[in-house]
Formats: C-alpha cells, structure tokens, sequence
C-alpha cells in the first residue's frame, strides 16, 4: 500500500494552485484548512 503522504501529495499540490490562483488568497485558505 502506497505511503499517505504520497496520496495526499497530488491533492495538496492542487489545493495550494486553486489557492493561489483564487481571489481570496492562500491565508483566507489556509485558516480553511485549519479547521
């Protein structure tokens, strides 16, 4: 079975690319995240 956070990763690295590119900001997302 493959590691978690080699599955995570694809999905963190989009998250972080939708973020950056929103309007919102990445610091509106991270406290998203956070919670």
């Amino acid at each position: 079975m493959a590691e978690l956070s080699t599955i995570a990763r694809p999905y963190a690295a989009a998250a972080f690319a939708a973020a950056k590119d929103s309007q919102v900001g990445l610091e509106t997302w991270a406290k998203a995240v956070k919670q």
